[in-house]
């Protein structure tokens, strides 16, 4: 049992270091805090959005294990994923979709393009089993992530207020 948590608890610290050490490789571009955007979604928007928001978490520390370990089709796969968009691409009516540009300011759904497009560059950084590449749009996507929640959301995520 000692072991099996010893070794969870290395896997952790090499995710971090990891993420650390691309984060330190990577500019994080945040910009002033705007209204937010989860106040002006329809319901059903904002718990997609929140559907999302959770498998991506989820996506990307599998991802940074799998980086760890050198597990490229769980990156690949991952990746893949969250570049499709998982529910909230796939779940939108033409309603929502209409709702979300009227919501959403242009600057937020490009920065949304953004990320999932760099989320299809980790996927095929890890089809060519490109660990340094992986490890760099990994970053770049947390990087959307920080940019994203302290100029959309800093309602929800305080820690970004300046």
């Amino acid at each position: 049992m000692r072991a099996k948590l010893r070794s969870g608890r290395n896997a952790v610290l090499i995710v971090a270091g990891i993420i650390g050490g691309a984060a330190l490789t990577v500019p994080v571009a945040v910009a002033e805090p705007a209204p937010s955007v989860r106040a002006k979604l329809t319901p059903k928007l904002q718990k997609l959005l929140k559907t999302e928001m959770t498998q991506i978490a989820v996506s990307a520390s599998k991802i940074a294990r799998a980086i760890a370990t050198g597990d490229h089709g769980i990156v690949a796969q991952e990746a893949t994923d969250i570049a499709n968009g998982f529910i909230l691409k796939r779940s939108l009516t033409d309603q929502d979709k209409k709702d979300l540009k009227r919501a959403a300011p242009a600057a937020f759904l490009k920065l949304d393009a953004t990320f999932h497009q760099t989320a299809g560059q980790l996927a095929q950084a890890a089809v060519k089993k490109d660990s340094e590449l992986e490890t760099f749009y990994l970053s770049k996507m947390l990087g959307y992530c920080v940019s994203c929640h302290a100029t959309y959301a800093s309602d929800k995520f305080v820690g970004f207020i300046k």
